[in-house]
């Protein structure tokens, strides 16, 4: 996936950056609960471990930062809720693209690929 296909980021009412639109993966659909994926963030090293269908361990820098996150689909892309802070990401195959959201502060690019 090229990350000129994830565009348009806007920030919503409650200060939350949101993706409008992007070329979804349609073609298939996998289960994620019970697997690791890693990659970046920014300058930083990201880790998700999908514990059941809507809780998400998040390791930052090698350390984990919650353990029982909240995460679900929403309108197409993943969305996973740390304390004040978000990651927005599209599913396609081994790899989930998108952003890393701070407090509508500063939002990142992001990657992970499933081990």
């Amino acid at each position: 996936m090229e990350w000129s296909n994830i565009t348009n980021f806007t920030e919503a009412d409650d200060q939350i950056y949101k993706i409008q639109s992007c070329k979804l993966n349609n073609s298939t659909v996998q289960n994620i609960v019970g697997t690791t994926w890693e990659g970046t963030y920014g300058p930083h090293t990201l880790k998700f471990r999908f514990l059941t269908t809507s809780t998400v361990e998040i390791s930052v820098n090698e350390k984990i930062v919650e353990q029982n996150s909240f995460y679900g689909n929403d309108l197409g892309y993943l969305r996973i809720r740390g304390t004040i802070d978000y990651f927005f990401g599209v599913l396609f195959d081994d790899t989930i693209k998108g952003i890393y959201s701070y407090a509508s502060q500063e939002h990142h690019l992001m990657e992970v690929r499933k081990k």
